[in-house]
């Protein structure tokens, strides 16, 4: 008797095994990529990792600590920023953010911060170029330092 529950029990789990299986690889295959994850530059990966940190949007981009070098480039960055030119941005950002920046954008925006200096905070601090520059450089250090 214990070998025929067994044997039925064992055949019960490879079935609903089996039909998970089958039923997972038909939900990935209907998704575009074929439910294959999108590979993403390490400087994308860190954009959207920015984007979903408050400290991105509700700390100043310059604090007196900072090195004369990274407040200059700040600097440059301000004085070619245009709120005005980012609109169809922004918008295009915020519909395609819902869950990150959207929220931190509510969440802040005017009450803790004001609206432009959101922005800026997060232009400056989630450009992809900028990021993968960075990411660039810290390689370029680690390389040169001498072994540990």
């Amino acid at each position: 008797m214990w070998n025929a529950l067994t044997s039925d029990l064992n055949e019960f789990v490879s079935t609903v095994a089996g039909d998970t299986s089958e039923t997972l690889n038909r939900m990935d295959e209907s998704f575009p990529d074929g439910g294959k994850k999108e590979q993403i530059s390490p400087a994308a990966e860190e954009r959207l990792r920015r984007m979903d940190m408050h400290e991105t949007f509700d700390s100043p981009l310059v604090s007196e600590e900072d090195p004369e070098d990274y407040k200059k480039d700040v600097e440059a960055f301000l004085s070619d920023f245009s709120i005005d030119a980012q609109t169809d941005e922004i918008a295009k950002l915020l519909e395609e953010n819902p869950d990150t920046l959207k929220l931190a954008f509510e969440a802040l925006v005017p009450t803790k911060v004001k609206y432009e200096d959101f922005w800026q905070r997060y232009f400056y601090r989630c450009d992809e170029e900028r990021i993968a520059a960075e990411i660039e450089e810290e390689e370029r250090e680690e390389a040169a330092a001498p072994p540990q």
